[in-house]
């Protein structure tokens, strides 16, 4: 069984990391996608001891224009961020990263993450293709179904759904690892079922706990585990303290902030420094 795990720049992986990586000594909060081979036993997709994983959210890149993505994006690679969220519902988001990354020559420096809400496989045939397009790359490391209902991640999974075209692109190297997003507890817990979902993305924060339990299930059936809204939309305005609550939780491989401005990724930077 393959597992998706998001960990620290010392681990030794078998994928090719991004040039960053190997070629100097970076902030701890480098996160890195790698693939391990699972014989019944191996790293679990939790954090190890003293990994900071911080990645870029792409929703706010649609309040900003496409000169102000390429500064975020060079500005985050410099503080050592390589994970990139974003979605086809997002607007402009996969377009201004896709050229922003082109433009700057770091496609390869950055795991892709992106998503739809496709529930058929013409439907995500169609939508794989333009997230491709526009992301100007041969290759998506993560593609996600976009908060489906119980119902309609039956329609996913169901024959002629949604899966299998992921499943065919991935068997070619166009999409690396299959994941989920989700608001509702009870698609959360029906993906922690499908062997084929090795990510899972859900709200988690100070103020929303109603994850908990199934976040600590994810680490037991080899999955990576997503946060999205950390600062619970915005509602927490101290992103530092936030970040250290979220990221203290072993259980959470990567939170995705996002951030639209430099003054944003200086606070979630610093507070992604210290989750003692």
């Amino acid at each position: 069984m393959n597992s998706l795990i998001l960990t620290h720049s010392r681990c030794k992986v078998n994928k090719k990391l991004p040039k960053n990586v190997t070629s100097k000594a970076l902030p701890a909060i480098i996160v890195i996608l790698c693939t391990t081979v699972q014989t019944g036993q191996g790293t679990p997709a939790a954090k190890r001891e003293n990994e900071i994983c911080l990645g870029f959210g792409g929703i706010p890149v649609q309040r900003i224009d496409e000169p102000g993505t390429r500064a975020m994006l060079k500005a985050a690679h410099e503080a050592g961020i390589n994970y990139i969220d974003t979605a086809r519902a997002y607007t402009v988001s996969e377009e201004w990263i896709g050229q922003a990354l082109e433009e700057l020559g770091l496609r390869d420096e950055f795991i892709l993450a992106t998503k739809c809400r496709a529930l058929t496989k013409a439907e995500m045939e169609a939508e794989l293709a333009a997230s491709l397009k526009n992301l100007r790359t041969d290759h998506i490391d993560l593609y996600q179904f976009h908060n489906p209902s119980p119902e309609n991640l039956d329609k996913i999974l169901a024959p002629g759904g949604a899966m299998e075209a992921l499943l065919e692109a991935k068997a070619k190297g166009v999409v690396g690892h299959i994941g989920i997003t989700a608001h509702l507890s009870q698609t959360f817990e029906k993906a922690l079922k499908v062997d084929e979902i090795e990510t899972i993305m859900f709200p988690y924060n100070i103020v929303e706990q109603q994850g908990k339990e199934l976040i600590d299930r994810c680490a037991e059936k080899g999955k990576a585990f997503i946060d999205m809204k950390p600062l619970a939309g915005g509602a927490i305005e101290d992103g530092r303290l936030a970040l250290r609550y979220v990221l203290s939780n072993p259980a959470v491989t990567v939170s995705i902030p996002g951030m639209a401005a430099p003054e944003e990724l200086e606070q979630n930077v610093a507070g992604s420094a210290n989750t003692a």
